[in-house]
């Protein structure tokens, strides 16, 4: 345990770790900001800051998880500071509280390996959560309230964060090709449930062409700084106006 620890903290990622963190940071709370900006067009109160320390932690602490193939120990030190960070700034709010401490207790509990989380099942619960822990009390943070209107403008960000970290998930998946290709397929049906415009089409060019990228690498893991930027990218793209 103490040489795990060692490894993990003297490694030579630190860099793509932080900048991978930084990328999913942005590509979780784009959507989201893009909502309240187009209903009320702006304000963020003081809570914002916190909600900024919660998605840094859990950035650090998904991207330590993938490079640790789910065995990463120093992973669950930002897991624990992002739910320290919730309990102090949303104890007033049970129900945002109890949102934002489930992606945390799952990333733990991932850990953890005869639960399995490195499965179809551990994506698609990651992919919800990231929906409605992250961006749904982004978008609460703005406007007070939670609506189904939200979760539905939300959906796309998890049909990407399935797609775009099922090479990571699935990696020792059987199945792993065929059910990328579906989730490619899922996130290009919920991409084109947004108004037709240009940027539609390229975030659909840059799906397929990581599903081809995939297809003719399937024996080399995926770098996941890469698939990350791709991902707030089709993300970006997507909820451009």
């Amino acid at each position: 345990m103490v040489n795990q620890l060692k490894d993990e903290l003297f490694t030579d990622r630190w860099k793509a770790i932080f900048a991978s963190a930084l990328i999913l940071l942005i590509a979780w709370s784009y959507a989201p900001f893009a909502y309240v900006v187009g209903i009320s067009g702006n304000h963020f109160d003081t809570n914002m800051g916190w909600l900024f320390i919660y998605e840094v932690c859990i950035g650090l602490s998904v991207t330590l998880i993938v490079y640790g193939h789910f065995k990463s120990l120093l992973s669950c030190l930002p897991s624990v500071l992002s739910m320290v960070t919730v309990l102090l700034a949303f104890n007033k709010l049970p129900i945002v509280m109890g949102l934002l401490l489930l992606l945390p207790v799952f990333l733990l509990l991932s850990q953890t390996p005869w639960l399995e989380f490195n499965s179809w099942y551990g994506l698609i619960t990651f992919g919800l959560l990231v929906a409605l822990s992250i961006g749904s009390v982004c978008a609460y943070n703005s406007l007070h309230f939670i609506s189904w209107e939200i979760v539905f403008f939300l959906l796309p960000v998890m049909a990407s964060c399935w797609y775009f970290m099922a090479p990571f998930f699935l990696e020792k998946q059987s199945l792993y090709f065929p059910i990328l290709t579906v989730l490619a397929l899922n996130l290009i049906a919920f991409i084109f449930t947004r108004t037709l415009r240009w940027q539609l089409f390229v975030a659909t060019f840059l799906v397929v062409s990581f599903w081809l990228l995939i297809l003719f690498n399937r024996h080399r893991r995926p770098s996941f700084i890469l698939f990350s930027l791709a991902q707030m990218l089709v993300i970006v793209l997507i909820y451009w106006s």
